[in-house]
């Protein structure tokens, strides 16, 4: 829960043009209610920025994470996405996770990675 109201929190601060660090609360039970206000601040931001190319991205990290929760679950529940959206989570894997899984600031590009010579067939 910590980490989707951080990223709920981030991706207002995107949507909205103003940097916004997450501050999870301290203690455990107050967890919920943060992640409720970030839902909730996150829904409002981008009703007010309609056009934004986070709301496609944001849909696809939601979406993974509620197949998480889900497979977790003691009897699955089937995935209900349509095909349709599928597409644009490959936009968010390559524009979002391997930037930050690279170490890429936001608008920094994904570094170049070659293989040393001898590696993967060369």
């Amino acid at each position: 829960m910590t980490h989707i109201a951080s990223v709920h929190c981030a991706a207002i601060g995107l949507v909205l043009d103003r940097p916004l660090p997450p501050t999870p609360p301290p203690d455990w039970a107050d967890v919920l209610g943060w992640w409720d206000g970030q839902r909730l601040a996150l829904r409002e931001a981008l009703v007010r920025n309609p056009g934004s190319p986070w709301t496609g991205r944001l849909a696809h990290a939601t979406a993974i994470h509620r197949l998480d929760a889900e497979s977790a679950l003691a009897r699955p529940v089937p995935a209900r996405l349509s095909p349709e959206f599928a597409p644009g989570a490959g936009e968010l894997v390559c524009a979002v996770v391997l930037p930050g899984s690279a170490g890429c600031r936001g608008g920094d590009r994904l570094p170049a990675v070659r293989p040393a010579r001898g590696e993967c067939g060369t």
